[in-house]
């Protein structure tokens, strides 16, 4: 591995990390309604858009360990969801759609929506809680949402990391 793979993957360390302790601040970093945003979600999608599918998968693991620390304290869920996600978005992304704001924001929300979702339905579901669809659109749409907001931060971020990457391969 040359030194500029092992600096853009401690880019992409850093940016995790930095989402996992801005995510566990006691003070909210992004919060609506009192949804607090799950910003290593936001962070490993955004990895997966660029990145390809083995490295996508690597750092969706990374964020599903720190996610399941933070968000629910249950070590597994996110941790087993998240390379899956990653993945499927890193295939669809290196084979179907073009980068930019409108098909990342969009795949970002499929992909957020379809990991809540999942989280719900075995959490809160299948446990037999009454009243699921209420307590779903009180406490994780906002989070959806939330998380969504995140995500062109991260981005853009990653952008970055992927243009200067280019120009130096190329230049």
């Amino acid at each position: 591995m040359t030194v500029k793979g092992r600096i853009r993957y401690l880019l992409y360390a850093f940016e995790c990390f930095a989402a996992f302790l801005l995510q566990s601040l006691p003070f909210p970093a992004l919060e609506l309604f009192g949804a607090r945003a799950a910003l290593v979600l936001s962070a490993a999608f955004s990895i997966a858009f660029f990145e390809s599918q083995v490295t996508s998968v690597i750092f969706a693991a990374m964020c599903g360990v720190l996610t399941d620390i933070s968000y629910c304290g249950s070590i597994g869920f996110f941790s087993v969801i998240m390379p899956a996600a990653c993945y499927s978005v890193s295939l669809l992304f290196e084979n179907f759609f073009k980068r930019n704001l409108f098909t990342v924001t969009a795949a970002a929300f499929a992909g957020i929506a379809a990991v809540m979702f999942i989280h719900f339905f075995v959490f809160y579901l299948m446990r037999g809680y009454p009243d699921g669809w209420q307590f779903f659109a009180k406490r994780y749409i906002m989070r959806i949402l939330c998380t969504l907001l995140a995500v062109p931060v991260f981005y853009g971020m990653d952008l970055l990391f992927f243009r200067i990457r280019s120009e130096y391969m190329n230049g």
